[in-house]
């Protein structure tokens, strides 16, 4: 595939517009007003603090990542049909694949880098202890399946065409239906692979099942 093109065009874009910078802002300013109003609010003992300021951080930052994904890619294609740039992009050798693929690719680097603003947050509870290595790994499971998916309903709002605000209402209505989903099917695969066994196996199955079936609804 000729990807390799419309990422290196699309970086070129992205790097110089000011929302970005913007968002990973407003990613880890949202985490750190949570886990300020635990802190100040929590009624645990210090040995539970740490479990309780994970679940509210990850909650939180797993609805942003919900929210903010499909926004950022609902106007990847249809600004290119509203500017005129998108028949250009099919004069050269790309073909529809590679457009998608690329685009993709990019809002994949934009969510990366929310997490990685987040990040420092995101740690602090490891560092006041309690948290189970395994509730980690769900979590990291349940942010890539939202942004897999917050892609893929941002992507295929835009190819609908329409004004900004349509598509990125149109998307935040898709991401509404496949967060259902996955949740839905999140709570068959914990019952079927899972069932809240201590061994690394069930556990295993679960990450393994959920990330195949999330990249299944992206492809589709």
């Amino acid at each position: 595939m000729n990807a390799g093109a419309v990422i290196v065009r699309e970086l070129r874009a992205e790097s110089r517009r000011a929302a970005n910078y913007w968002l990973r802002v407003l990613a880890a300013g949202a985490l750190i007003v949570v886990f300020a109003s635990i802190m100040l609010g929590a009624q645990v003992s210090l040995s539970a603090l740490g479990m309780a300021l994970f679940a509210g951080v990850n909650q939180t930052f797993l609805f942003a990542l919900w929210i903010l994904v499909p926004l950022m890619t609902a106007d990847c294609i249809s600004r290119e049909k509203r500017e005129g740039t998108l028949g250009l992009l099919f004069l050269t050798p790309l073909t529809v694949l590679d457009v998608i693929a690329g685009k993709a690719a990019i809002h994949v680097l934009r969510a990366l880098t929310l997490f990685l603003a987040a990040l420092p947050v995101l740690g602090l509870p490891l560092f006041l202890g309690g948290v189970d290595w395994r509730w980690v790994l769900m979590a990291a499971v349940g942010q890539a399946n939202a942004v897999l998916l917050g892609i893929a309903a941002g992507i295929y709002a835009s190819t609908r065409g329409g004004s900004t605000i349509q598509v990125m209402v149109l998307a935040e209505v898709f991401a509404l239906g496949l967060a259902a989903i996955s949740s839905f099917g999140r709570h068959l695969l914990i019952l079927a692979t899972w069932r809240g066994s201590t061994t690394f196996g069930g556990l295993g199955w679960f990450v393994v099942t959920s990330i195949a079936c999330s990249l299944m609804l992206f492809v589709l």
